[in-house]
């Protein structure tokens, strides 16, 4: 079961979580109001100027620049003047939970004097600006449209088991439901877009759909109603639907009618019984139910103000307040089903039981949450308190020079960034235009209480720094206090602490490792909660499958146990009904490449093997057995995930990929990467498999890796030396190789070369693919190998993958050139991204998503860590002591380094019968060093060969026979 309240320590309440702009948030995880956060942003500028505030979505001249890997520290440097001319570097340190200690130092390189002004913004955030709930007397039952006992569609979905973003089977998010999530069916057009050859209807448009309750009723109720808090979807009038009350104790049926909701808010109920004996799934409205539609006979006696209420949410597309007389109903256990006769789609919100003489009682109602806190001051301490969040926020800037603004939005951006950059009393409406050209902005509800050090003068060549301190309760503290503590928890800042060799690379896989770890966010949905998530970028405000993994890949150099966090995320209960593994977006399984990393360099196994069967089921639903996958549904044997999300390789863009969304041919076209990993991951879960003696596990794991790898040999294009998307027959059996009208094998790509990673290839394939990835006037650019091969006719230069390189597939393809030997090429394509890496990182100071081929720069979002993690990832392989890296074909049973680094012992097994290399970074020596082959007593057996690729860092070749043994390195 995972329990994510035991990495609470690794992220601590106080820390970057904000959403919106950077500085320092509080999870209010305690709260009245599930998934509060409260913000401080904090933003230097220089007077008068147009220094944007931090927006973590847009650059805006602030840079992650060091943190601390349980984020006890973290900075940002602020651009004042470009390039490093005049900035501020701001700072947050804790070193006792619940106390934090800003630090902002404006640094002046100038040969003037500046005049900065520092702004702390504070604010409580929430997920939603409102909530709707439904008021009730005193004799009542309520229940939640998603605590159902049964939900099922006629047509059963691909994703039955794998909903999206952690979410129950038809459950959505809105904030005009109540609870914020509702019921219904938003998948197949708001999460599998582009997938359109299914035709899936939503919820209630197929007859015979339905959802079932099974609720306790706790009192007897004479006449009762029975209330439904819906939503007509699409463009119809009214929603037929059988309402069916079954006694359960007394087991009888009290209540079975035809009911008709319409879209303005009345309810029409059939007074015929709607029968006993027909199958609920193929039930039809009978005659009368029509014919009182056509009459408009409401039986549903409402109120006058109740129907207005009604009016009034249906013309505001909100869900309506159905009110549906029932009768009798006696105290005890009753079974409440609706099911569909399918002519409109209907989202639920939630039901209520109440008497029919309490019914003026029962509305549902909108309550804006509250955001502006009261507000004290004691001994120079601004205390903050909001209903929202039962700890009081203390805030205290350290400077006799505060004045204070309010701000009047949700939105920083709607204040005149000249105000806000003026501590004149004339410019404290921030939001005031200047003239009338302008109107003033209210983008968003919100409010921000604004505490301003307004006069800040900094000599040539000097400093200042200003302090403040916030947290959990009120503290005094000195500045010099402040000052040790910063200088302490700096101290603890990561560093992948790089040899000399790779002393060039310091700044700017820094910069990354910086980037990985503030980019973290509160509140994600998961389950019934919220957590603090990792994301690629604070512009993707979700959870990310595939990005996740390669996130996790990063974090693990700088903190296992973040590692491990993401892992536990993203892998699923063994008896979790609603989904096999967290999915959002590819489902590409880095998750399942993170659990070798991580059991690969984790001497006591035992803990991290309490994962593999969680970590099976991912796998097997990726291989088409089980929780309903239909990945395994072409009859040729290849799998496809494009009934899942539309993009099965990660790169949005990829021309065989964008051929199959343009013409909607998902149905017909499998692609090649699906397929190879499955067969990767199932080697990697036999290696797991044997280790903790699970027989079977390991036949089935050969049996899928032998059929599957047969299969792909039908994709092979011998023409071009890829391998292509293969197109099928209306049965599934393969066809041909998909082409553009010209002939040429559409997949001229990385993904055409995927079957050499599951090393699914013959030597011949392997032969022509290499030569592909080696080629410059190919695949391999001079930015790195290319998402597409540059000779293709549907190569672009300034595309989004087409015609960038990015690190992910290149780190799969760097472990790969391992597995087969290839030393020289895994550097080679290492060393380039590093150098591409640091050149721009170096330049702009900025991580981002690809580097562009034609230009050399990086480009789309600038705090990017997600996909490009490997470049952290090869920085610590060839570079940093301590480090061992390897292909996807060895398990590491032991790792143990001396203290300087400079011996070592490493135990393996390797799962393939051809010679691989095995990177270990030692501690640079003058004399350098001896490799052997020993026995389990240290006896040495025979002497192995390496290569010193950089100084310290030892490339060693495992011979083709060498299944197993003990590396010595001394």
């Amino acid at each position: 079961m995972r329990n994510l309240e035991i990495y609470k320590e690794y992220l601590p309440d106080w820390g970057p979580y904000s959403k919106k702009y950077m500085g320092v948030s509080r999870a209010c995880e305690d709260g009245r109001i599930p998934g509060a956060r409260f913000d401080l942003v904090v933003f230097p500028t220089l007077a008068n100027s147009g220094v944007p505030v931090p927006n973590v979505t847009v650059p805006s001249n602030y840079h992650p620049w060091q943190a601390a890997a349980d984020l006890r520290y973290y900075s940002y440097r602020y651009d004042l003047e470009w390039k490093d001319q005049c900035y501020a570097e701001v700072s947050f340190s804790q070193m006792e939970a619940g106390k934090v200690v800003i630090r902002t130092e404006f640094v002046n390189r100038t040969k003037k004097a500046q005049y900065g002004c520092l702004n702390y913004f504070a604010a409580m955030e929430y997920p939603y600006p409102y909530e709707y709930h439904l008021a009730l007397p005193d004799k009542s039952e309520f229940w939640d449209a998603v605590s159902y006992d049964a939900y099922e569609y006629a047509r059963p979905r691909p994703w039955d088991c794998l909903n999206p973003d952690g979410t129950k089977k038809g459950e959505f998010y809105d904030p005009d439901f109540i609870g914020h999530h509702g019921l219904g069916d938003r998948i197949n057009k708001d999460f599998v877009f582009e997938i359109r050859h299914w035709d899936f209807r939503s919820f209630g448009t197929d007859e015979g759909d339905f959802v079932r309750y099974r609720r306790n009723t706790t009192r007897d109720y004479v006449s009762g109603v029975l209330y439904v808090r819906a939503l007509i979807k699409e463009e119809r009038e009214d929603a037929f639907y059988l309402l069916e009350i079954r006694d359960d104790e007394r087991d009888r049926l009290n209540f079975r009618k035809n009911v008709v909701f319409r879209k303005d808010g009345s309810v029409i109920v059939d007074n015929n019984d709607a029968g006993g004996g027909t199958d609920r799934k193929t039930v039809t409205a009978d005659s009368e139910c029509r014919r009182a539609v056509r009459e408009k006979k409401d039986c549903s006696a409402t109120l006058a103000e109740a129907a207005r209420a009604r009016t009034r949410a249906a013309e505001q597309g909100c869900p309506v307040l159905y009110e549906i007389p029932i009768g009798r109903l006696p105290e005890g256990l009753h079974t409440i089903s609706l099911i569909s006769h399918g002519n409109s789609a209907l989202e639920l919100d939630c039901f209520a039981l109440t008497e029919w003489e309490d019914r003026v009682v029962v509305r549902a109602e909108r309550k804006e949450y509250e955001v502006h806190p009261a507000i004290s001051h004691e001994e120079g301490t601004l205390i903050y308190e909001y209903g929202a969040c039962d700890t009081k926020i203390c805030f205290a800037p350290l400077s006799p020079l505060v004045k204070f603004r309010n701000i009047e939005s949700g939105v920083l951006e709607d204040a005149w960034i000249s105000r806000l950059s003026n501590g004149d009393k004339t410019f404290d409406d921030v939001l005031a235009p200047f003239g009338n050209a302008f109107p003033r902005k209210h983008s968003s509800p919100g409010y921000y209480h604004n505490s301003m050090i307004p006069s800040i003068f900094i000599k040539p060549g000097e400093s200042r720094v200003e302090y403040a301190v916030i947290g959990d309760e009120r503290w005094e503290i000195s500045k010099e206090d402040c000052e040790r503590i910063y200088q302490e928890c700096r101290a603890d800042s990561f560093s992948f602490q790089l040899k000399e060799d790779g002393r060039p690379y310091e700044l700017s896989t820094r910069i990354l490792g910086a980037t990985e770890l503030t980019n973290v966010v509160y509140p994600i949905h998961l389950d019934d909660g919220f957590i603090k998530h990792h994301t690629p970028g604070k512009r993707w405000d979700s959870l990310y499958t595939w990005d996740s993994g390669m996130i996790a890949m990063g974090l693990r150099d700088m903190n296992q146990g973040l590692a491990e966090y993401i892992l536990d995320t993203y892998l699923a209960e063994v008896d979790n009904k609603n989904y096999a593994f967290v999915h959002h977006g590819t489902p590409i399984p880095t998750h399942l490449y993170l659990y070798q990393e991580m059991l690969n360099h984790t001497e006591e196994k035992e803990h991290l093997l309490g994962y593999y069967d969680r970590a099976s089921r991912y796998y097997e639903f990726l291989a088409g057995r089980g929780d309903g996958s239909v990945t395994a549904r072409f009859q040729s044997g290849l799998t496809t995930t494009l009934d899942y999300f539309f993009n099965c390789s990660g790169m949005d863009d990829l021309p065989p990929q964008m051929y199959v969304k343009e013409h909607a041919a998902a149905g017909r076209i499998a692609p090649v990467i699906s397929t190879c990993h499955v067969i990767r991951t199932a080697k990697i879960l036999l290696m797991a498999a044997e280790h903790l003696g699970y027989g079977e596990d390991v036949r089935q794991y050969e049996e899928d890796i032998n059929r599957l790898t047969s299969a792909l040999s039908q994709a092979w294009d011998g023409d071009s030396g890829y391998f292509g998307y293969l197109v099928h027959d209306e049965e599934g059996r393969a066809y041909h190789i998909l082409r553009t009208e010209g002939g040429e094998n559409y997949n001229k790509t990385v993904e055409g070369i995927y079957p050499l990673i599951a090393g699914a290839c013959s030597r011949e394939q392997e032969e022509r693919l290499l030569a592909h990835l080696k080629n410059p006037e190919e695949l391999f650019s001079r930015a790195g190998i290319s998402s597409v091969d540059q000779s293709a006719s549907y190569f672009i230069k300034d595309g989004y993958w087409n015609g960038n390189v990015w690190f992910p597939h290149q780190w799969f393809i760097w472990k790969t050139m391992l597995d087969m030997g290839e030393g020289e090429f895994a550097y080679e394509i290492a060393h380039r991204a590093l150098e591409v890496w640091k050149q721009e990182v170096d330049r702009s100071y900025y991580t981002f998503e690809q580097i562009n081929i034609e230009t050399g720069r990086g480009g789309w979002f600038h705090h990017f860590s997600g996909l490009s993690s490997p470049v952290s990832v090869w920085a610590s392989a060839y570079f940093r002591p301590g480090s061992v890296s390897t292909g996807f074909d060895l398990w590491i049973e032991s790792i143990r380094f001396n203290e300087t680094t400079e011996e070592c012992s490493l135990k393996f097994r390797k799962y393939s019968h051809r010679t691989c290399v095995i990177l270990v970074s030692m501690a640079v020596r003058i004399e350098g060093y001896s490799v052997c082959f020993t026995d389990d007593f240290g006896l040495i057996e025979s002497r192995a060969e390496f290569k010193e690729r950089t100084k310290g860092t030892l490339e060693i070749s495992l011979p083709e026979e060498r299944l197993e043994g003990i590396l010595r390195i001394f």
